[in-house]
C-alpha cells in the first residue's frame, strides 16, 4: 500500500486544491488526504500512520500524537522565510502547486538519503554532449536522464549558462550550482555534504542546477572537475551520474574524459554536421577519439520541433522525444 501524505490546513479550500494536484501526479507513490479541523486528522491518525504532514500555520496538533503517528512534518508558512530556525522544514504556502510538490519531495527525498545507504555499486558517470545547444536537445538530456530513474539513483548536473528549471517545478531560479562550484574552488573539506545539501529533486530524480552567473561554470578548470569527479567516486550515494554538456571548456572535456559513456546529439542537416566533424577534430587533437566504444552518436530529426507548449516535466512525457530518449537505456 502507498504511503500517507497529509494535508491539514485551515484553509479548507487550499488544502483540498493541493491535494488535487498531488492526486494528478500519479509518479508520485503516496496516497493523498486534506483536512481542515484537528479532531478529523486525530481520528485518521487513530487508524493510520502518516508519512508525511504538510502543517498550515495556526492550526494546533498534538505533539505525542505527531511523535508516534507522523514521520515527517513540512509547515507551510504563509511568508518566506528564508534560512528560518525552525524544528521542521518550511514551505511557502502561496506559491504555484508544482512549487510546493517539488520542495516536498526534494525534502522527502534527503531524509531518505540520510537512511538508504549505500549505493548498489561503482559509480557510473555518463555525459550528453551537444556541439551546437538548442531546445530539443536540452529536453532529450532531461528526458534520458529521468529515464535513468527507472532503475538507477540518478543526479543530473546541467552545464547550461542559461538554466531554467521551470520544468522541474521551480518558478524562481535557485543558484545552486554556482554556491557548490564556490566551494569546490575553496577546497571545502566538507564539499561531499554541500553537494547534499544543494541538491534538489523532482520524483527520483536528483539535479544539481542553478547558478548566478554563466561565468561561474566557465571558471571551472579541468583540475577542479578531476577533483569533483574523484570525491564523487568515493563517497557519492548515487549510482549514475549525468552531466548534460551544452557548453565546451576545459571543464567539460575533463568530463568527456572520464565518462565511463558519453552521448553525442546533433541534429540532422548540412552545417551541422560539418560543426559536429570540426569538434572530433578538435577531441582527436586533444586524444579524445570519438570511434571508441563508450561513445554513442544520436542524430536527431531536423524537422523535430516543439507542438505545443512544454510548461512541465508531466507535458515533455508527451512529446515524442521523451519515447526516443526512453528507447536508448540499452548500452552495456
Amino acid at each position: 500500500m502507498n504511503k500517507c501524505l497529509a494535508i491539514y490546513d485551515s484553509d479548507m479550500t487550499f488544502a483540498s486544491g493541493l491535494m488535487e494536484y498531488f492526486n494528478r501526479r500519479r509518479d508520485l507513490d503516496f496516497e493523498y488526504f486534506s483536512f481542515s479541523e484537528e479532531e478529523y486528522l486525530l481520528e485518521f491518525l487513530s487508524k493510520k500512520e502518516v508519512e508525511v504532514l504538510l502543517l498550515g500555520e495556526g492550526v494546533s496538533l498534538d505533539e505525542e500524537i505527531a511523535k508516534n503517528k507522523i514521520r515527517y512534518i513540512y509547515l507551510l508558512a504563509e511568508r518566506p522565510k528564508e534560512n528560518a530556525m525552525t524544528e521542521h522544514p518550511t514551505i511557502f504556502k502561496y506559491q504555484a502547486a508544482a512549487s510546493i510538490v517539488s520542495q516536498v519531495i526534494s525534502e522527502y527525498n534527503k531524509n531518505n538519503n540520510d537512511m538508504a545507504g549505500i549505493k548498489s555499486g561503482k559509480l557510473e558517470i555518463i555525459s550528453i554532449y551537444t556541439p551546437l545547444a538548442d531546445i530539443i536537445k536540452y529536453y532529450y538530456a532531461l528526458s534520458l536522464s529521468y529515464s535513468y530513474t527507472e532503475r538507477k539513483k540518478v543526479l543530473w548536473i546541467p552545464f547550461d549558462l542559461f538554466s531554467t528549471n521551470f520544468l522541474l517545478g521551480e518558478e524562481i531560479a535557485s543558484h545552486s550550482l554556482s554556491e557548490f562550484i564556490y566551494y569546490l574552488k575553496e577546497s571545502n573539506p566538507n564539499i561531499s555534504l554541500k553537494e547534499k545539501e544543494l541538491t534538489r529533486y523532482y520524483d527520483g530524480l536528483a539535479y544539481l542546477s542553478g547558478l548566478t552567473h554563466g561565468l561561474d561554470l566557465i571558471s571551472l578548470t579541468g583540475e577542479d572537475v578531476n577533483h569533483w569527479l574523484q570525491l564523487m567516486r568515493r563517497s557519492s550515494y548515487y549510482d549514475t551520474v549525468v552531466f548534460y554538456l551544452g557548453i565546451y571548456t576545459d571543464a567539460t572535456v575533463e568530463i568527456l574524459r572520464q565518462s565511463d559513456y558519453v552521448y553525442i546529439i546533433s541534429k540532422e542537416g548540412f552545417y551541422e554536421q560539418r560543426v559536429l566533424n570540426e569538434w572530433e577534430r578538435q577531441m582527436e587533437f586533444l586524444g579524445l577519439k570519438m570511434d571508441q566504444d563508450r561513445y554513442h552518436k544520436i542524430k536527431l530529426p531536423i524537422d523535430m520541433v516543439l507542438d505545443g507548449k512544454i510548461g512541465t516535466l508531466e507535458d515533455l512525457k508527451k512529446h515524442p522525444i521523451w519515447k526516443m530518449a526512453s528507447c536508448e537505456l540499452n548500452h552495456p
